[in-house]
């Protein structure tokens, strides 16, 4: 947890409330409830090189991609590192994250049995990294 957060969070537990623990502080309450989740949530720190990294945890990386689900961005925020910068990571070694000319086949299954468990496209976008309209629109477009 950083400093900030900590003030935050010691802040919260005062006031008991998002909105007037911001006002204290005078930012936004947004920015409380923000505070707050990246405090609960670990992340693990960056590594020196992301190139080396990326190196040496190829496997494991292509792995959780290849398992259908676990998204980009959750692989990413795994790793300490923008989806963004992941993706241009393995795209120097060959390996495609998300083709030109769509998702495959193996990613559209997995949003129908996603759907099929009761997810809606809203929490399959944010489950697998994909846009929600997109998603939306191949569910809709299967009929489902």
């Amino acid at each position: 947890m950083t400093p900030r957060q900590q003030k935050i969070a010691n802040v919260y537990k005062q006031t008991q409330s998002t909105k007037k623990a911001a006002k204290r502080l005078k930012i936004s309450h947004q920015a409380v409830q923000q505070a707050l989740v990246r405090a609960d949530q670990p992340r693990e720190t960056a590594p020196v090189s992301y190139d080396a990294y990326v190196n040496e945890n190829i496997d494991a990386i292509t792995t959780m991609l290849d398992d259908g689900d676990t998204s980009l961005a959750e692989v990413a925020r795994q790793c300490g590192m923008a989806p963004e910068t992941l993706r241009r990571h393995l795209k120097t070694r060959g390996i495609e994250t998300n083709p030109k000319g769509g998702y495959d086949a193996k990613t559209r299954a997995s949003w129908e049995r996603l759907h099929g468990q009761g997810l809606s496209p809203y929490d399959i976008s944010r489950k697998t990294g994909a846009p929600r309209s997109t998603v939306d629109r191949h569910l809709r477009a299967r009929g489902l």
